[in-house]
């Protein structure tokens, strides 16, 4: 009677064999490191253990109270000093945003210029007509040669300066023969006059 030896069967636990430089450094535990590695490959890596009391820690800073007193000391929280509200830190805008308002309306249209006003030309009134008789000027001028004949150069001056007078008296008039008459008048009195006073120191001389 033949009986038959029993083949050895694979372990359930094996593992396959491990290629390449750790199956010839190492060929008997390199098939256990690397079922090892993807088991501690698969687990999921924990979260870092953070400090219960880390929150908690606190330091005491002087900060100045309501009354002034700078050695008044103010709990802080650590983790507040260190970490930056982000929540109310405002970012700045956009430049484009921050230009004003005024370029970027449109330019008012420019004012019309006001219209001169127009020229009226109006007509000067016109001048009365000057007025001299010319008779009545040479009559006067022969009548003033023969009556101030012999006269002084004082009496003369002084008969000048009455003339003067009466024509600055009718400078506003445009018609001139009254002028006229009254410097024939003016030169009568003047040399009638002077003719009484010279008589008078003549009759004086003789007496």
């Amino acid at each position: 009677m033949i009986v038959d030896q029993p083949q050895p069967q694979p372990s359930s636990t094996s593992t396959p064999r491990s290629s390449g430089m750790a199956m010839l450094l190492n060929p008997i535990h390199s098939g256990d490191e690397g079922e090892r590695e993807r088991t501690l490959s698969a687990r999921p890596s924990p979260a870092p253990q953070q400090n219960p009391n880390f929150r908690h820690q606190s330091t005491s800073v002087p900060v100045p109270g309501d009354d002034g007193n700078p050695f008044l000391t103010v709990s802080v929280d650590s983790t507040s000093r260190r970490t930056p509200d982000f929540r109310n830190s405002t970012s700045p805008h956009p430049q484009a945003h921050s230009q004003p308002t005024s370029i970027l309306k449109s330019p008012a249209p420019p004012e019309k210029a006001a219209s001169p006003m127009p020229i009226i030309e109006r007509t000067p009134t016109p001048l009365p007509n000057f007025h001299v008789s010319s008779l009545l000027l040479e009559q006067s001028h022969a009548s003033l040669r023969a009556s101030t004949f012999g006269l002084t150069v004082e009496e003369l001056e002084q008969l000048w300066a009455t003339c003067l007078g009466s024509v600055w008296r009718h400078r506003t008039e445009w018609d001139r023969d009254a002028l006229v008459r009254e410097l024939e008048d003016v030169v009568s009195d003047f040399v009638a006059e002077g003719g009484a006073n010279a008589n008078g120191s003549d009759s004086d001389d003789s007496s």
